[in-house]
């Protein structure tokens, strides 16, 4: 201190008395906020001048890794307020999610050129699925992360459209499967026959359980409840852990899953063309023309066949899943860690579809990790057919699947897992 000049102890001190710096030992500033904003400012230096990459923070090797210049990168992005395209695009590079961190938390997003937002749209897009570039899961999870923070991710079967869930069907076909393992004791092997049926490729959406969370006639409705053995509770959603639009929707109890499928064939409107039928969910059931505006017109909640869209029973999700070939995995062979999101290898839910290495023989996605999800089925009395299943009690449901966090053993798509209705 002895040597600054007069007029720079001078500013020293009012910055200390004003609390901008710390003075004791060393000098610093006490808000790291501040830190922040100037290592901002020695970004925008280092990029202006050309002599830096974004790649020299994050690494190629594990660019998805934090490096604790995130903020600092979001607020440089900040100082581009008439334009931060270049900026975007020079984190973009190097790490995508943190780039769009930059557009959505910098207040400049408005100045992103059409051009780039279209560019890096479908560059992440297409990288969500691309195993030779992207080949560790966790960066196309990254990946899926930027999707959701911009809103960008307009896959098919994801997102909402005309402010109703966008479900994208894949119809599986009549005939024979294998259902069980020899090694499971609970779920010994057998012949089966199912006939066509059709199931989402992916888990529901955060985004698309939100438009039944909020809508005034969705999740708060009574009559989506009705017949069930659910408390009060139950209207009350779930807090998402990982709350990201694209990842599936967690923390759902199965009475709410059950008031989803109803809420949604309600929503849909009801149809009596058998094609279309199909198409929704049902392979049978006699129903009636067009969408049900008055709130008192509904089908008879205790005649599954009356909706278009339910849960599968555990039977469906299982042929969805192994196809016909008797397979442990919806994919063939032994277990891959790099063919689903299980055991903590990412650390929390992916966005869905992030695995086309996984997916079932029929191209259902998702049914090795990720969540866990709920059948129709009660676990001590299945039925095959689902009109047979009695609703109405709180017996322990069927879960099928495994999950981000769980073991390799639940990532098997013959393992049954139970647990009661309103967990």
């Amino acid at each position: 201190l002895p040597l600054l000049g007069e007029k720079s102890q001078r500013m020293l001190s009012l910055a200390s008395n004003a609390g901008l710096l710390n003075t004791d030992d060393q000098i610093r500033f006490t808000h790291q906020l501040l830190q922040e904003y100037f290592a901002a400012r020695h970004m925008q230096i280092k990029f202006e001048a050309g002599d830096w990459k974004a790649s020299q923070i994050w690494r190629p090797v594990e660019w998805w890794e934090r490096t604790n210049w995130e903020v600092a990168a979001v607020l440089f992005a900040g100082l581009y307020n008439n334009d931060c395209t270049k900026a975007v695009e020079w984190v973009a590079e190097a790490n995508p999610e943190v780039a769009a961190q930059c557009i959505e938390h910098s207040g400049v997003s408005h100045t992103l050129n059409a051009d780039a937002r279209e560019r890096l749209t479908k560059e992440w897009t297409d990288r969500l699925t691309d195993l030779k570039s992207d080949s560790n899961p966790k960066a196309r999870a990254a990946v899926g992360r930027a999707l959701a923070i911009t809103g960008w991710d307009n896959r098919k079967g994801v997102g909402v459209v005309d402010g109703l869930p966008d479900i994208d069907w894949i119809r599986i076909p009549e005939g024979e499967f294998q259902y069980g393992h020899k090694g499971e004791s609970d779920n010994q092997p057998k012949k089966l026959m199912l006939p066509t049926f059709w199931i989402s490729r992916f888990p529901v959406t955060y985004s698309q359980f939100q438009v039944f969370v909020e809508d005034p006639e969705g999740l708060h409705d009574p009559r989506w409840l009705e017949g069930l053995a659910a408390s009060d509770e139950e209207h009350q959603a779930g807090d998402q852990a990982f709350k990201f639009d694209n990842h599936p929707r967690e923390r759902v109890s199965w009475y709410q899953a059950m008031a989803f499928c109803r809420w949604l064939s309600w929503r849909l409107g009801r149809v009596s063309s058998p094609t279309v039928r199909e198409g929704l969910g049902l392979t049978q059931g006699a129903l009636s023309h067009g969408r049900a505006t008055d709130p008192s017109v509904i089908p008879d909640l205790r005649n599954i066949n009356q909706w278009e869209i339910r849960l599968p029973t555990e039977f469906e999700w299982e042929k969805a899943a192994r196809g016909t070939d008797g397979r442990l995995y919806p994919y063939k062979g032994k277990y891959d860690t790099k063919k689903g999101n299980t055991e903590q290898a990412i650390g929390q839910t992916s966005a869905v579809g992030i695995y086309p290495n996984g997916v079932s023989p029929y191209g259902v996605e998702e049914m090795s990790g990720n969540v866990w999800e709920w059948c129709l089925s009660d676990y001590d009395k299945p039925q095959i057919e689902a009109q047979k299943e009695k609703l109405g009690n709180d017996n322990a449901r069927v879960l099928r699947g495994g999950s981000w966090s769980f073991n390799r053993d639940g990532a098997r798509a013959v393992v049954r897992y139970f647990i009661h209705p309103a967990y």
